[in-house]
């Protein structure tokens, strides 16, 4: 049987700081061993973007802690004195990477009100544990390898509830009505299955909030197509990863020419 170490309360920071294989390695791994390898060899600062995306999940699952760890500019010109020295000051206070300006700062409480507004995504979030940080290895002596894996679960929904077989993950987006589309992009199929397996979870539900007003929120839950696809790319992953450590070697691209041809809709013009 599978034991998976849950920490609660530890900070993405120290979480991040984990060597263990994650969705989002997993992920730079499906495109090649060498994207991945580079990844974690040249760790690059978060982008604006991902900036802007982690206080949105504190101000959504932890909006006591976001209050306390996130600070809004002044309203006002970025040039003017005031503003300067209110950036320099709330920087020494916060860090520099916590200073939000007053409309990225609304825009992301704007999007949590929507979320909290919403009466099935606030009783999938009530009570639930947060910001869960699980340790497990797959695989083992039976097949010859193991892969010390690891996720950051947004919520985890108390099992005495309607949604205690569930995991919960924000999302947020352009377009919630075509969200389809970029699960399957972002591989974030292959996200729920590797969260579900350190889990005795079955579901896995993706709340949706739009990045701009009126900032519409939609739920959506993977359905079993999608997890089994999952599992089976994830198993493949798996034992790509445990060859590349084994073997120490981190392979790009087939050294062979390889056929291509047009996508299909090229053809139908």
């Amino acid at each position: 049987m599978m034991t998976t170490t849950v920490k609660h309360n530890q900070s993405a920071e120290e979480y991040h700081a984990h060597p263990g294989c994650s969705a989002s390695r997993l992920k730079q791994l499906q495109r090649s061993p060498a994207h991945m390898r580079y990844a974690l060899d040249h760790p690059q600062p978060p982008t604006p973007a991902m900036i802007v995306g982690s206080a949105t999940h504190s101000a959504i699952l932890e909006p006591a802690l976001f209050v306390k760890e996130w600070a809004r500019l002044p309203e006002g010109d970025g040039r003017s004195k005031a503003v300067r020295e209110a950036k320099a000051e709330l920087g020494a206070q916060f860090g520099a990477d916590r200073v939000l300006k007053a409309d990225v700062y609304d825009n992301i409480l704007a999007m949590r009100d929507s979320v909290f507004d919403n009466p099935l995504a606030l009783d999938l979030l009530d009570g639930a544990d947060t910001e869960v940080s699980h340790y497990w290895t797959e695989g083992g002596e039976d097949i010859g390898w193991g892969v010390e894996c690891k996720a950051r679960i947004d919520a985890v929904p108390p099992t005495d509830t309607l949604w205690g077989d569930c995991l919960v993950d924000i999302k947020t987006t352009v377009d919630a009505s075509e969200f389809q589309r970029s699960v399957y992009t972002w591989g974030l199929h292959l996200q729920a299955a590797h969260y579900l397996s350190a889990t005795d979870r079955t579901r896995f539900v993706f709340i949706c909030v739009e990045k701009a007003p009126p900032h519409c929120v939609a739920i959506y839950e993977l359905d079993d197509d999608a997890l089994t696809l999952a599992r089976s790319e994830l198993n493949r992953l798996f034992g790509l990863w445990a060859e590349c450590e084994s073997e120490n070697e981190w392979p790009s691209y087939p050294v062979e020419i390889q056929e291509l041809s047009l996508p299909g809709w090229a053809y139908t013009r």
